[in-house]
Order: C-alpha cells, then structure tokens, then sequence
C-alpha cells in the first residue's frame, strides 16, 4: 500500500515537473503561444534574466559575465552631460521641415518640431463600437490621408 502511494507520487510530480518544463520551452522557443520560433532564443533568454535581476548585465553584446559597476554608470552619465552640452552649442542641420538632426562624435541626436511640419486636417465619422464619432486627424502635406475603411479597421 506504501509503496503505490509513493509510486503515484512519483508519477504526479513526474507529470507537473513535465507540464513545468514544456510551459517553460514554450515560452523560449515559440512567439506569443504561435506556431513561429524564435530567431534567437538565447537573446530572449538574455533579456529576461537582464530583467528579473534588475539589469545588472552588459546588453551589447548578450553576454551574462560582464557586470556592470557604478563606475561604469557615472562615466556614462559624464559622457551623455558633454554630449548634450556640445550640442546645446552647434546649430543642428535642417532634414526636412520641422526635423533637424546633428551628429556628435558618433552619435546623432534628432529633433522633430511638429509646429513647423505643414500638415492638412481630416475630420472622418466613423463607427467604433456601433457609435458613430467624429476624429479629425493631422496629416503631413506630403503624404496621402486614410481612407474612411482603413480608419474604421484600425479602430476595431
């Protein structure tokens, strides 16, 4: 009698421990419970452990042995102080209308003022839940407005 109770213990917590590890392997290997794998799962598992552990691992490059150090935090605050400095400085170079960009050692810091982007106003009914309301949108000049079925698909 002992020994079928321990043996349908053992048999239970094969099953749970089975059912734990193919939930686990679902989330690694698969994308959003779909039949899609993942390109790289060591990246996700990466990104995971980076996050549960309060980010204290390098992400440049994945790997989990460089430990980040508060040094290594002031140093790039220090760097980021100076770069914005140099570029409260420098006159930014104008990408288009109302977008500007300028490159620093390396970096490129871009600035969008809406103000500045000539756009047209589109007021459309549509229905969203079996109500019909009225949106107005901005669109650039440049580009082309949605089309009344195209709102009303993005709103479902």
């Amino acid at each position: 009698m002992k020994t079928q109770f321990f043996n349908g213990l053992k048999i239970i917590s094969i099953l749970m421990l089975s059912l734990g590890i193919a939930t686990l392997c679902n989330a690694i290997f698969f994308i959003n419970d779909s039949a899609t794998l993942r390109s790289h799962p060591e990246q996700y598992i990466a990104s995971n452990a980076n996050k549960y552990l309060g980010g204290i691992f390098d992400k440049s490059d994945g790997s989990l042995n460089k430990i980040k150090t508060q040094k290594a935090i002031i140093a790039n605050m220090d760097e980021f102080k100076t770069l914005l400095d140099k570029v409260k400085t420098e006159p930014m170079k104008q990408i288009s209308k109302g977008t500007y960009a300028q490159t620093y050692s390396g970096k490129t810091i871009t600035t969008v003022n809406l103000d500045e982007i000539p756009y047209k106003i589109y007021t459309y009914t549509i229905t969203i839940k079996g109500e019909k309301k009225t949106i107005t949108i901005r669109v650039p000049e440049t580009d082309t407005p949605p089309s009344q079925s195209d709102l009303e698909a993005i709103t479902k």
